[in-house]
């Protein structure tokens, strides 16, 4: 009788070469939302930005550094000459009006050989399919390019891109279960160019727009910001094909993020860490360093390191070991794992509620020096704060120092959940004040 692989990559990619639909009939809105429609339609479809539902539980741009840094030289680069001729061409060519999609690809393929010679390869076959381009660098297939004319037919590219990357790498991931082999995946629709990166994880591709780096190239000649964006574009997309062609993945598994070290600054030296778990619903991992001590992992766009370390050296917040800008506007941040010993309230079973809680006068009074202090949290609820499991006179621990800063110079996030009962004038974009925690306190 046949069983299944046990392997989740190994069933991901039967269940995907049993589909008989192809990327462009997948391009369809209709035949997308029928394959993405349920839970477990989900699991045998890559992890992509659409629906929100199909979004992976690690983002592409913490499995490859090479995507953190493409979006960071889109922002800081300085483009070459050859760069600029490359943007110049492009904005000839997007900005004209095509009768039939054939054309706008082989004028865009003709100016990428002109450009990258023979590492392109226009109007390529990938297994069954044929698709608008293909760049190798060293036999290593480095990018995939779609092309579509003004919006019509009412086809979406990324949805066809998504599943042209999954058909380009399904064999080399079935050889090896942790490869990542990540991919540069571009898409232009009209004057518009926009840039995935398609990485696998341990069961799956993940394919999600880079969202930084997108531009428009029917630009004004007198706009030289417009001009400039593209040709950094360009000189970002250079360097990041050749980062691809010379890739070498990780020892550890591709569920992990691609990060296992932080520079030292003051002792000197470079300090090693292995992931050990995700917790669930979190970019939160745990792991253990050279020393076999636990660590907790955190990436994060924002942090306050030096909130932390007031509340650390205060005793209510566990020790900070370093919180490192990584690229991509990501920040990974490295803590003491206080797991053993501490826990959530709600976690708690002799405290339903922490007004019963032994020290939480103690812990208010913390939260006043902090504000004396001039920081504000912005996020004082229960979730993120700390009580022992067994010593009640162990002070509590505040944690999740993400919103958190100079008071009446910190905002809040855009996205504020609706739920959490805050201060009136705690609201997405404005300052966080200390009135803000102190009513938070007052809730708990």
């Amino acid at each position: 009788m046949y069983s299944p692989p046990s392997n989740p990559r190994q069933r991901f990619i039967g269940t995907l070469r049993t589909k008989a639909i192809s990327p462009s009939q997948f391009a369809l809105p209709s035949n997308y939302k029928a394959a993405t429609d349920s839970t477990e339609k989900l699991r045998t479809h890559p992890a992509t930005d659409r629906p929100l539902t199909a979004q992976p539980d690690v983002p592409n741009t913490l499995l490859c550094g090479i995507f953190r840094r493409f979006l960071d030289n889109v922002q800081s680069s300085c483009p070459l000459p050859e760069d600029y001729d490359l943007a110049i061409a492009m904005r000839a060519c997007m900005s004209e009006i095509y009768a039939h999609e054939s054309m706008l690809r082989d004028a865009m393929n003709k100016i990428f050989m002109a450009r990258f010679q023979e590492s392109m390869a226009p109007h390529a076959i990938l297994g069954r399919y044929e698709v608008d381009g293909l760049q190798w660098l060293s036999k290593i297939m480095v990018a995939l390019a779609e092309y579509k004319k003004d919006a019509s037919g009412g086809s979406e590219p990324q949805f066809q891109s998504v599943h042209y990357y999954s058909t380009a790498t399904i064999n080399e991931a079935e050889k090896d279960l942790q490869r990542r082999l990540p991919l540069l995946l571009m898409t232009c629709v009209g004057s518009v160019l926009t840039f995935s990166g398609g990485v696998w994880n341990s069961e799956k591709p993940v394919v999600q727009k880079l969202f930084e780096a997108t531009a428009s190239f029917d630009w004004d000649m007198s706009n030289d910001e417009a001009m400039e964006k593209a040709a950094r574009l360009m000189r970002a997309y250079s360097i990041a094909i050749t980062e691809i062609s010379v890739y070498k993945d990780p020892a550890h598994s591709a569920d992990f993020p691609d990060v296992t070290s932080w520079d030292d600054p003051q002792h000197g030296g470079q300090h090693q860490f292995r992931y050990v778990e995700r917790v669930p619903g979190h970019l939160l991992f745990r792991a253990t360093d050279e020393s076999n001590q636990r660590l907790l992992v955190k990436f994060t766009k924002r942090y306050s390191p030096e909130l932390h370390h007031f509340c650390a050296q205060k005793g209510f917040a566990p020790e900070l070991k370093a919180v490192v800008d990584i690229g991509g506007r990501w920040r990974m941040v490295v803590m003491a794992d206080v797991s053993e010993a501490y826990h959530s309230v709600g976690e708690s079973q002799e405290f339903s509620s922490i007004v019963t809680h032994p020290c939480l006068e103690q812990f208010k009074r913390a939260v006043q020096g902090m504000h004396n202090a001039g920081f504000v949290h912005g996020d004082i609820r229960l979730p993120n704060i700390l009580v022992h499991k067994t010593d009640v006179n162990k002070p509590l621990l505040l944690v999740d120092f993400d919103w958190g800063g100079l008071a009446n110079e910190v905002r809040y996030p855009g996205a504020l959940n609706p739920v959490i009962q805050r201060h009136s004038g705690a609201r997405s974009g404005l300052c966080i004040t200390t009135d803000h925690d102190t009513f938070m306190l007052e809730q708990l």
